[in-house]
């Protein structure tokens, strides 16, 4: 890396003559009206007026223009608001703009007042030398900068290059050299911007790392943060990561209301909804089921169970320890242990049982009847209930979704946005277009290089051949000097070297490296379009679009036209595939690429290998538990199946390629939901002794399963004792910054992974309500403890996710309907085996000696298998009495109505809606189109290429900024070049024509009322003056007016006004204002305008 220091010096050294006094005589060398100047020169140059009095030659007098009354006066509706309010200076810029367009305006006049501001920009940044040595301090220098930046983008774009007035069009030769110079002026500034970037970056990182910035890191990017929308009490918006405006703050864990979370998301919303309607739905069933409860209770059932305290909370379960011991012989002599749980047969002559004095009550079965209607009617109620939420979600918070298409099948050479623009705009304006490309194993290497490079930032192990330590100055995610770094490493000692990884770390870095330049260079055409985003101005703009452009995946394979007006055809030969678009973060960028075969191919063969995995571990819990009667070796092996295999199952699905977030959590969810049920229901029941199943041991643990998922992970996802130990301890001992932020990223969740704890839990509760009602009231109070836990970690300890739709939310409720088929299923089987003793009276007597009595003459018995799997099998059984025969019968009716009901309707509508959605396509639009434009929702995103890796705490961009409105970015930042890989010194060797070539293309078109709107109206910030009363703001407003002609201050990345150098900002203040809004619409064009 070259030496920024010595570079800086060499360049603020010409710098200082440049933006010396003596420019002014470089005007008079020009030609230009100096004299005029003089007769009311700006304060910046008035000591060096006073230090060189002699007079200089003058050019020949010319009149002097007369300059018109633009002083602005406030008009009524002028609204200055301090605080979090913005001042409208509509009349005044209008002026503004009027004597721009004024033919007697003096050009020569404007330029030269622009040429003050453009000097005071460079006189800002030198003082930025003088920032001393301290990680805040610099922080603050480079929120200045990046401010300064803003300004002079707005100095160049609105003032030099928008001077069109008749002067210059007349091809005065004064005005053309001038304007030249101020344009040389503003590049060799900017050049002075992007050296004093690097000085401060090298500063910051040679300053240590400061524990301050990282938790400023926390609360700012990685937790998210709100602000009142303007005009509302209790609307707000969600800040983008890293965005910081004036009055935002945390989320409320306890005054945001349910609605509100639908800022994450419509997956998440509905995943919050769901969790309070099924905490809900859970109590009701409870409150139904309390009639078993104190009927298990009563004496008339299992003699009070009077093994159990009367304060146990298995006390009112089906919990049967009335036994009495019978003879299955004529004759037999055996002792009882009654005091052991279950009660044992110690010795036995002849052969001796127990049969459990347990009546079965047909009340208890209408019950669970109840229940099991009750639980149907609330199943269709939710999915009414959620497309209605989902409808309102949509209606009150306009996203990039509801303005945006993608087409699946463009052209490969279809590359240029403007073609693409020009078709589309048939349908309505075109705000936005994206242009996709090919290029996934590029930003799969990439970002796999970025999270080498952010581990190799963590190490502190570099030394120069001074005595002091030289640190790593590189960008985190992108830069990599191979000669300098080659040098460096050469010098290190054999411990350093090994001291975290570093040789693996470099190694490997070297190896990404020459895969990335094999592919850049190579012959693999990474250059097509695979995926087209459209961004319209208007919804009903992309509704239209939708309806008439909607066609079979069929049809539009083979490219049917028959049925498609000529319009319609993309270049008149390719029907194009499009459906409604994802929200921008849920996009996979590097998956894009893949086509659908693929795909098909690929999930089903995960699905299948996850299957066997689980189904092979629940056949070794099965071995296990034929093997060790105690279970002990089953119960183990469970455990490390829950522990190992959800890991596993992840893995398997991060090989999947999906196109989006949303598509890849749903097969997450289908492969947890299959092992979770299967370990916590299925598994539990089936290795279990017929026999034991109205046991206390069996009961207890549903029980523990049920009281951990209302308890104890919950509480651990609470504690999160890893990341609090991580940012409270171990993050003070790191030797880099980037090493201490890495503490402060938030914890990892998965949404798929809420939802099948969720509906685990309900599974359990249903699948045992027969013989634990009670856990009905667990199950309550488990969701609502996971409302309020995952909201408080969503709001304070997770990662922000990204924005989903409601698939996930749909998968669930398919579960949760298969989840009433099966608690139909296990009830009928557990009234069939109802009393689960094994035993049946016979009408013959035997004589037993029961514990050494006496023997008597009691009932013979018989064996027989009474529990059974068969539902289908509901015929009348000996050992079953009247009410029994009579509710297994019921149950067998219903359960072949329900399967089938289930098979025809959610097998039936999948069919019917692939069928559709093969040869004729399907397109439902929700609720109305509103009447907001895309290029006025506060907050709103587009589709701006990035790759995610889950160890990085930004996405990584993947194209080209020059042409959108970085406003439009999901997160904030004041350099986005820290994070775009078209930076990367990965292509250091790559020309910038190809460069460009590998990067899909993200290009913004203006409607014309946009472009009105940001000439008409120019936000103020007025949070730098919030200790100034009224009259002061708008007395600084007029001085604002007057000495900037074409933009009254500027909103900078980093926030703060320079008004006019009238006010020298305080830097100090610690804040990080709104980045700019927008980019303002320049006047006119270069000199070929003139």
């Amino acid at each position: 890396m070259a030496n920024n220091a010595s570079e800086l010096d060499d360049f603020l050294k010409e710098a200082d003559t440049v933006i010396s006094p003596g420019m002014l005589k470089k005007r008079a060398k020009s030609g230009c009206e100096y004299s005029t100047y003089l007769q009311n020169p700006s304060p910046h140059h008035g000591a060096f007026l006073k230090a060189n009095p002699a007079p200089i030659k003058q050019p020949t007098e010319k009149p002097k223009p007369k300059e018109p009354d633009y002083a602005p006066v406030p008009s009524a509706d002028t609204n200055v608001k301090m605080n979090k309010k913005n001042m409208q200076l509509n009349e005044d810029q209008l002026k503004m703009q009027k004597r721009m367009s004024n033919p007697s305006a003096s050009a020569l006049s404007i330029l030269w007042k622009l040429g003050d501001k453009l000097e005071m920009i460079q006189s800002e940044i030198l003082k930025l030398r003088e920032t001393p040595n301290k990680p805040m301090e610099i922080i603050k220098a480079k929120q200045h900068l990046a401010q300064l930046n803003g300004q002079l983008e707005t100095l160049q774009f609105e003032g030099i290059d928008s001077v069109v007035t008749a002067e210059l069009k007349s091809g005065r030769t004064e005005a053309r050299e001038e304007r030249k110079r101020l344009t040389k002026l503003a590049e060799e500034t900017h050049e002075l911007i992007h050296i004093m970037s690097l000085d401060l970056k090298n500063r910051f990182v040679e300053s240590g790392p400061d524990i301050n910035l990282s938790w400023k890191y926390f609360f700012t990017v990685t937790l998210p943060n709100r602000v009142l929308k303007p005009g509302t009490k209790r609307d707000f918006r969600k800040l983008e990561p890293g965005e910081v405006v004036d009055g935002s703050e945390p989320y409320g864990v306890w005054d945001t209301p349910v609605n509100e979370i639908g800022d994450f998301g419509i997956g998440i919303l509905l995943y919050f909804k769901m969790l309070n309607g099924l905490g809900f739905l859970a109590f009701v069933l409870g409150l139904i089921s309390i009639y078993n409860i104190v009927f298990f209770k009563s004496d008339s059932y299992s003699d009070s169970q009077s093994s159990l305290s009367s304060l146990s909370a298995l006390k009112g379960s089906a919990i049967c320890d009335d036994y009495t011991a019978v003879c299955l012989t004529d004759t037999c002599s055996c002792t009882t242990d009654m005091t052991a749980s279950p009660p044992t047969i110690t010795s036995t002559s002849g052969t001796c049982a127990f049969r459990k004095d347990c009546e079965f009550k047909a009340e208890n079965a209408y019950v669970s009847l109840a229940i099991a209607g009750v639980f149907l009617l609330f199943n269709f109620y939710m999915g009414w209930s959620h497309t209605a939420i989902a409808t309102k979600a949509d209606e009150a918070e306009q996203t990039a979704q509801d303005y945006s298409i993608m087409v699946n099948d463009p052209d490969p050479d279809a590359t240029d946005p403007d073609e693409w623009q020009t078709f589309f705009s048939q349908w309505g304006h075109v705000s936005y277009v994206t242009v996709a490309f090919n290029n996934g194993e590029l930003l799969s290497l990439m970002a796999e290089r970025a999270n080498v490079l952010r581990a190799l930032s963590f190490e502190d192990v570099v030394k120069s051949n001074d005595k002091n330590k030289k640190k790593k100055t590189e960008n985190q995610y992108l830069d990599f000097d191979h000669e300098e770094n080659g040098k460096l490493f050469n010098a290190l000692s054999f411990v350093q070297k090994r001291t975290g990884g570093l040789v693996q770390n470099r190694n490997k870095l070297l190896q990404l490296d020459e895969k990335i330049q094999t592919l850049v260079t190579g012959s693999k055409n990474i250059s097509k379009a695979c995926k087209v985003f459209v961004v319209f101005e208007n919804e009903s703009s992309q509704r239209r679009c939708l309806s008439q452009l909607t066609v079979g995946t069929i049809p539009a394979m083979m490219d049917d036209r028959a049925n498609m007006p000529e319009r319609h055809i993309f270049r008149g030969k390719n029907v194009l595939d499009v459906c409604e678009a994802p929200e921008p973060t849920d996009v996979i960028w590097e998956n894009l690429e893949v086509t659908l075969k693929h795909q098909l191919i690929e999930q089903s063969t995960t699905f299948v290998i996850s299957m066997a995995i689980i189904s092979l571990c629940g056949y070794i819990i099965y071995l296990f538990h034929k093997a060790d009667s105690s279970g002990s070796l089953a119960a183990i092996f469970i455990s490390v199946t829950n522990s190992v295999l959800p890991a596993v199952l992840k893995g398997i699905n991060e090989t999947e390629e999906h196109y989006t977030q949303g598509s890849k959590q749903t097969s997450l969810l289908l492969k947890l939901v299959f092992l979770r049920w299967m370990t916590t229901g299925f598994i539990v029941l089936i290795v279990n002794e017929a026999v034991t199943t109205l046991d206390e041991k069996f009961v207890a643990k549903i029980w523990a399963i049920l009281i951990a998922d209302a308890v104890t992970t919950p509480i651990l996802r609470l504690l999160d004792p890893a990341n609090r130990i991580g940012r409270n301890y171990l993050a003070a001992k790191a030797p880099t910054q980037e090493k201490m932020n890495s503490y402060f990223l938030g914890a990892d969740w998965f949404l798929a992974e809420r939802y099948t704890d969720m509906t685990k839990t309900l599974f359990v509760s249903l699948f045992f309500v027969a013989i634990f009602p009670q856990g009905l009231f667990v199950t309550a109070c488990a969701f609502t403890v996971s409302f309020w836990v995952d909201k408080y970690c969503l709001f304070r300890l997770w990662k922000q996710p990204p924005a989903m739709d409601g698939a996930l939310a749909v998968a669930a409720r398919f579960q949760i309907s298969l989840i009433f088929l099966i608690h139909c299923f296990v009830t009928q089987h557990f009234y069939m085996g109802w009393p689960f003793d094994n035993v049946e009276a016979t009408t013959s007597n035997s004589q037993i000696t029961l514990d050494g009595a006496a023997a008597a003459t009691a009932t013979k018995y018989q064996s027989v298998e009474k529990s059974s799997y068969n539902v289908f099998d509901f015929g009348d059984k000996s050992w079953y009495s009247t009410s029994q025969s009579q509710v297994v019968f019921i149950y067998g009716i219903i359960n072949i109505v329900t399967i089938t009901t289930f098979v025809v309707y959610y097998f039936g509508t999948s069919f019917k809606y692939g069928f559709h959605k093969l040869f004729f396509g399907s397109y439902v639009s929700i609720g109305d189109a509103r009447t907001d434009l895309y290029s006025f929702v506060p907050g709103i995103q587009t589709f701006v290429p990035t790759v995610n890796h889950s160890r990085l705490g930004l996405p990584l961009l993947a194209c080209d900024l020059s042409s959108l409105d970085p406003q439009h970015i999901s997160f904030t930042m004041d350099d986005y070049a820290e994070v775009n890989l078209t930076f990367s010194t990965a292509f250091r060797n790559v020309s910038n024509t190809r460069k460009k070539s590998i990067f899909s293309i993200v290009k913004q078109y203006k409607s014309q009322k946009l472009m009105d709107h940001e000439i008409a109206n120019v936000e103020v910030d007025m949070e730098t003056i919030a200790e100034w009363d009224k009259a002061t703001a708008v007395a600084k407003k007029k001085i604002m007016v007057e000495t900037d002609l074409v933009k009254v201050g500027s909103l900078g990345n980093s926030g703060g006004t320079n008004i006019g150098g009238v006010k020298d900002m305080k830097q100090e203040k610690e804040k990080v204002q709104e980045k700019r809004r927008s980019q303002f619409l320049g006047f006119g064009g270069g000199d070929e305008d003139l």
